[in-house]
């Protein structure tokens, strides 16, 4: 079983007279068995992308290969793909058993194997004794559980999940994410993920496509795109960031040298950033923002803050500050009773120079 599923320089337009490309050049090469998530914003072409993949799309130009082979020319039922919906698109006069067996039967899969086939899938999703009922009958976790199982019951190559969990409540989601993430492992087939969510994103992927306007900003693992993103759009939109506009001094051995909150340090730079670049872009994730109260005539030397939000939320504190008329974020971890400052207290900032990151602005 293979799957490396292969899109080069992929474009849709779907009002030629306009000409706006809802997916424009999108090239990505996506090995066997690989778990990929396309996170963006609404219209930026994410599911578009994926209905291209399943067949239900043909692409204005450009080329779609399955382990080489031109998807193109074939139709959605011929293709070794499977796609759970965001609405779970159950058959509402079918059982549950004859739901998950469709797939089976359509391609002409003997009685006896489709039968244990189907029992083994609604055993593997915890569906056990619920085969004869129908899809009106159970919950929504159910309902999403019988779509994965008549996914997974056909073996395909290559799994599509159009934002499925979309519909469940967050601790439901909580759990569904970790099975779908298990259950592709198990059959060990390329996985094609949909979602505006970004802890499901970062949870479950390894690796994450962020779109912006049709095209890619960064491919990257979880890690690295919050680690190191590497647009400032990609910064903005992955995780809680503060973004600081800031001149690079001159490039060291180990980054970028800049001014932050008074002090100079030096911090890792995206490979692009030169010397005197003005401005660049320092990101500092709330975590890695440190403050530090300080008394009320402490003179200002370009790192002092005032506390506008205070919220302790038990395992952690979450800060608002106000810095020279700018909005940043602040989050400690396991909060001792001395680390809660109340709204209105001047704190200094800084950060650790190795947990911030320069990119090009």
């Amino acid at each position: 079983m293979a799957g490396r599923l292969t899109l080069t320089d992929l474009v849709k337009i779907y009002h030629p007279r306009s000409g706006h490309r809802a997916v424009d050049g999108f090239t990505l090469d996506i090995a066997p068995g690989t778990f990929v998530t396309l996170l963006g914003p609404s219209g930026c072409g994410k599911t578009t992308v994926l209905r291209t993949i399943a067949g239900f799309e043909s692409p204005t130009s450009g080329e779609l290969l399955l382990d080489g082979a031109d998807l193109t020319r074939i139709s959605p039922d011929k293709r070794p793909i499977s796609l759970v919906f965001q609405s779970y698109a159950l058959f509402p006069h079918l059982t549950v058993a004859e739901n998950v067996g469709y797939g089976l039967q359509a391609a002409g899969v003997k009685r006896a194997e489709l039968r244990a086939r189907v029992d083994d899938a609604l055993d593997q999703m915890g569906l056990t004794g619920l085969g004869d009922r129908s899809p009106g009958q159970l919950s929504g976790g159910q309902q999403q559980r019988v779509a994965l199982a008549r996914a997974m019951v056909t073996r395909p190559q290559v799994m599509l999940f159009d934002e499925p969990l979309s519909n469940l409540d967050a601790t439901l989601r909580e759990r569904m994410r970790l099975r779908i993430r298990q259950l592709q492992r198990e059959l060990g087939a390329t996985a094609v993920y949909v979602t505006h969510d970004q802890s499901e994103a970062m949870a479950m992927s390894d690796l994450v496509v962020v779109m912006n306007a049709g095209r890619i900003e960064q491919v990257a693992s979880p890690t690295e795109l919050y680690r190191r993103p590497a647009t400032r759009f990609v910064a903005g939109f992955v995780g809680r960031a503060n973004l600081i506009d800031v001149d690079v001094a001159c490039m060291e051995e180990d980054g970028a040298r800049i001014t932050a909150f008074g002090q100079g340090i030096t911090v890792p730079a995206h490979p692009d950033l030169a010397d005197g670049d003005a401005p660049a872009v320092l990101l500092i994730r709330p975590e890695a923002l440190q403050v530090t109260p300080v008394q009320p005539d402490t003179p200002d030397a370009g790192d002092l803050a005032t506390v506008t939000v205070s919220a302790f939320m038990g395992e952690r504190i979450d800060y608002e500050l106000d810095w020279q008329g700018q909005r940043l974020l602040a989050s400690l971890a396991n909060p001792e009773e001395s680390d809660v400052h109340p709204e209105g207290t001047r704190v200094r900032l800084s950060t650790p120079g190795s947990r911030a990151w320069a990119l090009p602005a």
